[in-house]
C-alpha cells in the first residue's frame, strides 16, 4: 500500500506538511498516524468531535476491528478527506486480514507438516497444525517457537547447512529420525524465501512422512522374494513329479495289464503284486508332497455340492478293506442314523482326509480293529455338524509327541520312520484341510493300546438336490466306436495307454502321434472324437499343440491332458490353452474313462444358437430396426468378445465384470439366452481371481460359439 502521511496532508487545506516530523507508510504505521494527529490537535485545535471519531476509528482498525466506515459530510473539508483515506485504508487492511486468514486455513488443512523458520533468530515464525502434531509440541507459545524446543537435531543440522550454503535455493533429502520413540522415515523439502517486510532470509520447511510407504515397500520386497521362492519350489516339484511319474506310469500301467494275464505263475503274480504295492506307496509320497505344496501356496479350493455321506463312507471302506483284512485286522464303519443321507460340502476333500486317517491307522495296526465312524453332534434347518472318528488298536503315540504329530515332516519317533516309512506329511495335510474348512482335529492315544483321531466339520443341508455321486461306474459300452488320437512321445506310455483303453473297450479306435507336430498333420486330414495330449514332448509340446489346434486349425475336438506334472499351475495352464480335462500319470483307468465320458458326452450341440423370433418380436417385425440392430451386433460383438479376452489375460477383473454385465441384455434381445447365461457366469465369477479357470472356459465358449450365429443374423438383413 503506497498511501503516505504526506499524501494525506496534501489533501487538507491549510495543513503544512513541514510541520510533520517524517513521512511514514500507513501500512503497519497506525501509531505513527495517531501521533501526527495528536501533534496536529495541539497546533490546530478545531473540530474536536470529528477528530475524536477519526482517532477511535484509526485505533479500531489498528487492532483488526473494522466498524462501519466514517461518515463523509457534503462539504468534504480537510477532515473528510482524512476520513476517506482511512476508509480506504480500513478496506485494504480488512481484505489483507481475510487473505491472511485464508492462507492460514490452507496451511492448517495440509496433512503434512509445514513451517517457516528464521534461522538467524532460531525461531519458527509460521507453522500449521500438522507440524505441532507431528513433533508432539506441548508448549503454550504457539506463535513464536524456538527450533531447538521442537525440531529433531537432525533436521536442525540440515537447516543450518542449507542456510549457509549460498549456492542452494532449494534442497530435498530423505532422512530417518527417532521421533516419540519411533523411527520415522521422512522427506525434507527446504526452500529459501525473503521476508517482504524485514528483508530477512527465511526457510520454508515441508515434511512428508513416508514411514508407511517404506514399510510397504519392504513388505512388497519380502513378498516378491517369497513368491519367487514359492515359484522356484513349485517348478522344482513339477519337474520332480514329471521325472518320477513318467517311468511310474509305465511301471503301474504294465503291471496292471500283467495282472490280467492268464499264464503267470504264482511266483510271477507275487512279484507283480509287490510291484503294485510299492508303486502305490511311492505315488502316495509324491501326492503328499504336491498336496502340501498346494496348501502352502494357498491354491486349494473347496467345492460345496450335495453328496451321499453313506456312499462316501462305503467308498472308503471298499477301497481299503482288502489290504486291511489281509493283515488280519477287522475294519468296520458306522454312520449315525440321524445324519441325513445327503449333505452339502466337499466330498473329495472329506474322502482324502478319511482315507489318509484310515490308511495311517492300517499302517500302525498289526492286530485288532479299525473303526471309522460319523456321529451327528448338531443339526439345524440349514446346516449340521458331524464328528468323524478313526479309532485303531495300533502302536499308539507317546503323550509328549501328540502335540507335534500334526507338524510337517514329523513322525512319532525315528524308529517309526525307519520301520513304517512315509514322509510325515499326511497328518499335516489332514489338519490343514480341516482347518481351512473351519474344523478342528484332535487325538486320544495311549502307547501300545491304540489311537483315535477325531475331527468336527460343518456341512450345509442341500436346498435343491443335485447329487454328484461319490463313485461313478463307467459304462464302457458308451465308449464304443470312439476314434481317439493319442499324442505321446514315450513308447512305454503309448503301450500302456493303448492297451489299457483297448482292454476297456475293444471298439475304440486309437491313432498315435509321437509329438504335437505329427498330431497337427494328422488332424488336418482326419477327424477324431477325442485327443489325449501329453504335455512334455520334443518338436512341439502339448501346450503349443493345443493352442495350434484351437487357434489355427479352429478344431473344437475335446482334449484331455495327460500330465506328469500334476501341479495346480500346470493344470491351470492346460485349461488356459484350451484343454477340456486332465488326468495325471500314472492314470487310473476308471478316472480316465470317466473323463472321456464327460468330455465326449457332456454337451449336445444346439440346432441353432439363435432364436430369431425374439428379435423379430422385439422389433415388431420392423425390417429397418432389424437391419440396424443386426448390423450393430455384427459390428460390436467380435470386439467385445475380444476385449473380454484382453481383460481376462491382464487380470482386469473389474473391467471384465463390467463388460460381461453390459453384454448380457444384448444376448437376451438378440435371442441368445445361453450366451446371456454364460455372460452372467463371467460377471459372477469375476469377483475372485481364484475362478480364472472357470472364467476361461466361459470366454472360450463365447469365442467358439458366438461366431456360429453370425451367418444366421446375416440372413435377417434385407
Amino acid at each position: 500500500m503506497n498511501t503516505t502521511i504526506k499524501e494525506i496532508a496534501s489533501l487538507v487545506n491549510g495543513l503544512n506538511f513541514d510541520e510533520f516530523q517524517s513521512e511514514k507508510v500507513l501500512d503497519n504505521s497506525i501509531e505513527g498516524v495517531l501521533k501526527e494527529l495528536e501533534l496536529y490537535l495541539e497546533t490546530h485545535a478545531r473540530n474536536k468531535e470529528k477528530i475524536d471519531l477519526i482517532i477511535d476509528y484509526a485505533a479500531n482498525i489498528s487492532h483488526g476491528v473494522f466498524p462501519e466506515p466514517l461518515t463523509i459530510s457534503e462539504k468534504q473539508d480537510e477532515l473528510d478527506v482524512i476520513c476517506m483515506s482511512l476508509n480506504i485504508l480500513a478496506e485494504e487492511l480488512q481484505q489483507n486480514a481475510f487473505s491472511i486468514n485464508a492462507l492460514d486455513e490452507i496451511f492448517n488443512s495440509l496433512y503434512s507438516p509445514f513451517f517457516i523458520v528464521n534461522p538467524l533468530k532460531r525461531i519458527i515464525i509460521k507453522h500449521n497444525n500438522a507440524a505441532l502434531l507431528f513433533f508432539d509440541y506441548k508448549g503454550e507459545n504457539k506463535f513464536q517457537i524456538f527450533i531447538d524446543n521442537i525440531l529433531h537435531q537432525t533436521i536442525v543440522s540440515e537447516l543450518e547447512n542449507f542456510y549457509h550454503n549460498k549456492e542452494l535455493t532449494s534442497f530435498s533429502i530423505q532422512k530417518e529420525i527417532l521421533l516419540n520413540k519411533e523411527n520415522r522415515q521422512i522427506i525434507l523439502n527446504l526452500n529459501k524465501i525473503t521476508s517482504t517486510y524485514t528483508n530477512e532470509q527465511l526457510i520454508s520447511v515441508f515434511i512428508t512422512d513416508i514411514t508407511a510407504q517404506v514399510e510397504n515397500e519392504k513388505h512388497i520386497k519380502a513378498k516378491e522374494v517369497a513368491e519367487h521362492s514359492s515359484k522356484m519350489k513349485e517348478e522344482f516339484l513339477a519337474n520332480m513329479s514329471h521325472e518320477i511319474r513318467t517311468p511310474m506310469n509305465a511301471i503301474v500301467g504294465l503291471s496292471n495289464l500283467l495282472t490280467k494275464s492268464q499264464n503267470l505263475t504264482d511266483k510271477q503274480n507275487e512279484y507283480i503284486k509287490s510291484i503294485n504295492i510299492n508303486s502305490k506307496n511311492l505315488l502316495g509320497i509324491i501326492n503328499d508332497i504336491l498336496d502340501y505344496s498346494k496348501i502352502e501356496a494357498g491354491k486349494i479350493d473347496f467345492e460345496n455340492r450335495a453328496f451321499d455321506i453313506r456312499e462316501s463312507i462305503q467308498y472308503i471302506y471298499e477301497a481299503l478293506c482288502m489290504p486291511i483284512k489281509e493283515k488280519g485286522v477287522l475294519f468296520t464303519t458306522y454312520v449315525d442314523s440321524n445324519i441325513p443321507d445327503f449333505i452339502q460340502g466337499d466330498s473329495v476333500k472329506l474322502n482324502q482326509v478319511l482315507t489318509n486317517l484310515v490308511s495311517n491307522a492300517a499302517k500302525f495296526t498289526a492286530k485288532g480293529e479299525i473303526i471309522l465312524s460319523a456321529q451327528l453332534i448338531d443339526l439345524s434347518t440349514s446346516n449340521l455338524r458331524i464328528r468323524f472318528s478313526v479309532k485303531d488298536t495300533g502302536i499308539g503315540i507317546p503323550i509328549e509327541k501328540q502335540k507335534s504329530i500334526f507338524d510337517s515332516f514329523t513322525q512319532a519317533t525315528n524308529e517309526t520312520t525307519r520301520k513304517y516309512g512315509g514322509t510325515g506329511l499326511g497328518l499335516a495335510i489332514v489338519k490343514k484341510i480341516i482347518e481351512l474348512q473351519k474344523g478342528t482335529i484332535d487325538i486320544k492315544s495311549e502307547l501300545n493300546k491304540g489311537s483315535e483321531f477325531y475331527f468336527d466339520l460343518a456341512f450345509d443341508l442341500p436346498q435343491e438336490l443335485e447329487i454328484i455321486p461319490t463313485t461313478k461306474k463307467s459304462n464302457n459300452s458308451r465308449l464304443n466306436n470312439l476314434s481317439i488320437l493319442l499324442v505321446e512321445d514315450n513308447a512305454f506310455n503309448q503301450l500302456v495307454a493303448v492297451d489299457t483303453l483297448k482292454d476297456a473297450s475293444e471298439k475304440i479306435e486309437i491313432d498315435v502321434a509321437d509329438n504335437g507336430l505329427i498330431a497337427i498333420q494328422k488332424l488336418k486330414v482326419k477327424t477324431y472324437d477325442l485327443i489325449l495330449m501329453d504335455i512334455q514332448m520334443p518338436e512341439m509340446d502339448g501346450h503349443t499343440a493345443t493352442k495350434t489346434i484351437r487357434e489355427v486349425l479352429q478344431i473344437s475336438t475335446p482334449i484331455i491332458a495327460m500330465t506328469a506334472h500334476a501341479s495346480s499351475k500346470e493344470i491351470e495352464t492346460c485349461f488356459e490353452n484350451g484343454m477340456n480335462e486332465y488326468v495325471t500319470k500314472p492314470f487310473d483307468i476308471n478316472n480316465l474313462l470317466e473323463k472321456i465320458e464327460k468330455v465326449t458326452h457332456k454337451k449336445i450341440p444346439l440346432e441353432s444358437p439363435v432364436d430369431t423370433s425374439i428379435i423379430i418380436n422385439f422389433t415388431k417385425g420392423n425390417q429397418e430396426r432389424i437391419n440396424k440392430m443386426v448390423k450393430m451386433f455384427l459390428k460390436d460383438t467380435p470386439n467385445e468378445i475380444s476385449l473380454l479376452r484382453t481383460h481376462f489375460e491382464n487380470k482386469q477383473m473389474n473391467s471384465l465384470k463390467t463388460l460381461a454385465h453390459s453384454i448380457k441384455p444384448k444376448f437376451e434381445i438378440m435371442g441368445m439366452p445361453d450366451f446371456k447365461t454364460i455372460s452372467a457366469q463371467i460377471e459372477e465369477l469375476s469377483v475372485d481371481e481364484l475362478n480364472l479357470t472357470k472364467i476361461e472356459n466361459c470366454i472360450s465358449q463365447l469365442e467358439i460359439k458366438v461366431p456360429q450365429s453370425y451367418e444366421i443374423f446375416k440372413k435377417l438383413i434385407k
